[in-house]
């Protein structure tokens, strides 16, 4: 069976291709190549002659065919609307969907951590992101490599996930295997870009959040710089506001670890994924903070070119259509997701159902 993964990331545009187990297919492209020439990927995927594709899927749905996606599910992938929806990324991702529906892939989209039956309801209200779809598709692959290199049983896993990547920052507890808790790049850790979780006050004060804001905050703009590579040369430089940047990433990606430790119980791993393990300086502050507390594992996937989501999704799309990771899909419960991303928010429920039955005209 031939899976493909896809990763629309916010910096670059990744595919990932499994034929059973063994890689096929691997690429990554610039998100900014893909405005005007989205085709560059669609002709990758179907010269990929895959029999099943895990989409790029943004906040999550429970497993839906691409030809059931409409104008409500669209709106619940990335949950924007107005100006918000021409932000590139998302603009990338909704033409793709698109593309694809009109082209008759064989594609479908998976869900974020909050859709999971695993995660307690408790541990839900008022949260949107516990984890979106290409997050849950990192914890997914990190478990099946925990559990080769270790020669454990999927139940025998316990550990901590965490992504920094060119964005944000997300960690996801897994206890006996599966998915039982989150923190979304929006509400946890600051992050690359992101300033993650967000004051009440300074949300209030800005009267409408917006989702640009949502990309605001992080470390790029302490240190006042545009790219991942000029700030690592700020730290190596010695740059006094660079190197309190860093020490606030790597303090709040601790702190949040040992927030989900409860959710777990004995824990004492973190498999660390995203864009920023390629830098040893952030490595090595990570490990200062955590070396108490946590041993540290670098997740290291199928592929150094497909980024880590694109191969964890392609790893649930093999295991849906019931290939070589079925047994993995189906101890992690991911089919057997469920509800919509925005079920458990309470705060502003007034607002938040207006919009839904906007886009959902069968909302209640």
């Amino acid at each position: 069976m031939k899976a493909l993964g896809i990763d629309p990331g916010t910096l670059s545009f990744s595919i990932f291709g499994l034929d059973e187990d063994r890689p096929y297919l691997e690429i990554d492209i610039p998100t900014s190549k893909l405005a005007s020439k989205p085709e560059i990927l669609l002709d990758t995927i179907i010269e990929a002659r895959a029999d099943i594709i895990a989409g790029p899927s943004g906040y999550g749905l429970p497993l839906i065919d691409i030809n059931d996606v409409g104008k409500c599910e669209e709106f619940l992938l990335i949950l924007a609307y107005g100006e918000d929806k021409e932000i590139l990324v998302l603009k990338n991702l909704i033409n793709f969907i698109r593309l694809s529906k009109k082209l008759k892939l064989p594609m479908l989209l998976i869900p974020g951590v909050i859709h999971l039956p695993t995660v307690p309801k408790r541990r839900k209200y008022n949260k949107v992101d516990l984890g979106t779809a290409d997050k849950l598709s990192t914890a997914v692959l990190a478990v099946y490599e925990e559990s080769i290199l270790n020669s454990l049983d999927y139940d025998r896993i316990n550990l901590i996930v965490a992504e920094v990547g060119g964005a944000y920052t997300t960690l996801i507890a897994i206890k006996k295997g599966k998915i039982v808790d989150g923190i979304g790049g929006s509400q946890g850790p600051i992050g690359f870009m992101s300033h993650g979780r967000m004051d009440g006050e300074v949300a209030y004060l800005l009267h409408k959040v917006r989702k640009k804001h949502l990309f605001q905050g992080g470390i790029r703009d302490i240190a006042n710089v545009q790219s991942l590579d000029d700030f690592f040369k700020l730290v190596e430089e010695g740059n006094d506001l660079a190197i309190d940047a860093l020490k606030l990433l790597t303090e709040e990606v601790h702190k949040f670890a040992m927030y989900l430790k409860p959710s777990i119980g004995t824990v004492d791993k973190i498999v660390l994924s995203g864009r920023l393990t390629s830098y040893n300086a952030f490595i090595d502050y990570l490990m200062e903070n955590i070396r108490s507390d946590f041993d540290l594992r670098i997740l290291k996937g199928f592929s150094s070119i497909a980024k880590i989501p694109a191969q964890g999704a392609a790893i649930i799309a093999n295991g849906v259509k019931g290939g070589i990771f079925k047994d993995l899909i189906e101890h992690m419960e991911i089919h057997r997701a469920g509800g919509r991303v925005l079920d458990y928010v309470l705060v502003g429920r007034i607002e938040i159902e207006n919009l839904v039955k906007k886009y959902c005209s069968e909302a209640n």
